[in-house]
């Protein structure tokens, strides 16, 4: 049934959300990669990301079943984009908008607690709602920090 379909997609999606976010944060801090014709370095992080994806989907799909490839994509994503935020190029001044990534990650907490208790409660409410009620927290998490706590820009 389709709705079955839904709320099954419903438990990966926001996974694969939060990982093409750090997938196109590394947009930015690849930036330097190419800028000091050292690709080399990018191709290598990317790699590593990628092997430990492929063998996070390969355990985490056989204890998790689809739950599993959400986590798996959501942390090689993030693991590529923490290593090229770490392995920075020495005497390159690129700075990482700081502001910015903290309000991501910290509304990424309430969205994060949401659908974890939409998972732990095997709520019946559909899957549209739990990624729109997922999406809202997020934005307006985000919008709260940016408005009230972290103002200034990068």
């Amino acid at each position: 049934k389709p709705e079955d379909f839904i709320q099954g997609v419903s438990v990966v999606v926001p996974w694969f959300s939060f990982g093409v976010l750090f997938l196109s944060l590394t947009d930015y801090t690849t930036l330097q990669y190419h800028l000091a014709n050292k690709t080399h370095i990018e191709f290598a992080i990317k790699l590593a990301s990628g092997i430990i994806g492929l063998v996070l989907n390969i355990v985490l799909i056989t204890k998790m079943g689809l739950l599993g490839a959400g986590i798996a994509t959501f942390s090689a994503n993030f693991i590529y984009w923490l290593l090229t935020a770490v392995v920075v190029l020495p005497g390159f001044n690129l700075k990482l908008p700081k502001n910015t990534i903290t309000r991501i990650l910290l509304s990424a907490i309430p969205a994060g607690a949401i659908m974890y208790a939409f998972n732990i409660t095997n709520s019946n409410i559909s899957g549209m709602l739990q990624m729109c009620s997922i999406l809202i927290v997020f934005y307006a998490a985000y919008a709260l920090l940016k408005l009230k706590i972290l103002k200034a820009s990068d």
